[in-house]
């Protein structure tokens, strides 16, 4: 090994006088640490830059905006879906760790416009005519669909917006269906909805928007279903768990009753009139016989 150690520490003082090293470790000591939010977004190039930009301006629990930053960004991506990206392209870039929960709360600003993967049942489709402003960029209409992601019955919806619609997939009104849908994540989206009563009540939804209606697939196997199971088991486990205390009701009043039989029986027999012992309690020749 060339050099040797007392050449490398001369060699470090020499630095310190100088003021290298001093200037190195100070630079280590203040250097911010690299946080997770600090972390580059993997997803920052799947859309136009100046699309990211326009996300800053939508806001929550609110309608799409029918002005301002927010309309902006809605057309901008809107647009971008119909003239730039196939529902292919999502599907090979969507990301499926995304969940319901991760677009509906206290976190959803952190997934704005990245593209998330979801299946679930699709309830309705809603057919409209573009706004003029769309219209003139070469969108003649929107497909609105209401798809309740997960199994079993879901009664919380996500709001999928796209410029068309997949083959095989119900264009317009209520429908059934279990569907595929790789969109990008928009906004939480606040809607009128009756209630059990018939009145009208705000209600919020993850707002998405994508290429096309999702592709038909098909719902979760048993393996899969690991909700549905699992509901299954404890509705079981439940039952089981009456019918056991009942059996065990049944047979602690059945002995219960037979034991107060006996002690009413006891209770109402006549003591003299039970024969007498074939022999005597008393040993013969004991100190305690009679024949003594």
């Amino acid at each position: 090994m060339a050099g040797s150690l007392p050449d490398a520490v001369a060699w470090c003082g020499r630095r310190w006088r100088s003021g290298t090293v001093v200037s190195f470790v100070f630079a280590l000591i203040s250097a911010p640490s690299l946080r997770a939010d600090d972390e580059p977004d993997p997803y920052a190039g799947l859309v136009p830059g100046d699309v990211r930009t326009l996300l800053d301006a939508v806001t929550d629990d609110t309608p799409v905006a029918s002005a301002g930053g927010e309309r902006d960004a809605y057309n901008a991506l809107l647009l971008f879906c119909l003239k730039y990206t196939t529902s292919e392209q999502l599907a090979a870039v969507a990301r499926r760790d995304v969940t319901y929960a991760h677009m509906f709360g206290e976190l959803r600003p952190r997934y704005r416009g990245q593209p998330v993967h979801l299946e679930g049942r699709l309830k309705r489709v809603i057919k409209y005519p573009a706004p003029s402003d769309l219209r003139d960029s070469g969108l003649s209409e929107i497909y609105e669909s209401w798809i309740f992601p997960g199994v079993g019955n879901s009664t919380n919806p996500v709001v999928v917006l796209t410029p068309r619609v997949a083959p095989g997939v119900k264009a317009e009104g209520d429908t059934e269906g279990w569907v595929s849908v790789n969109a990008y994540s928009f906004k939480r989206y606040r809607y009128e909805s009756h209630d059990a009563k018939g009145r009208l009540v705000n209600r919020v939804a993850p707002l998405l928007i994508g290429a096309e209606i999702g592709s038909p697939a098909q719902p979760p196997t048993d393996g899969e279903n690991w909700t549905t199971a699992a509901v299954a088991t404890v509705s079981a486990g439940a039952f089981a768990a009456v019918g056991l205390a009942f059996v065990l009701t049944w047979w602690y009043r059945r002995a219960d009753r037979r034991v107060r039989g006996q002690l009413d029986a006891t209770r109402a027999a006549n003591p003299f009139d039970q024969p007498p012992p074939e022999r005597s309690p008393f040993r013969v020749g004991g100190p305690h016989s009679l024949e003594n």
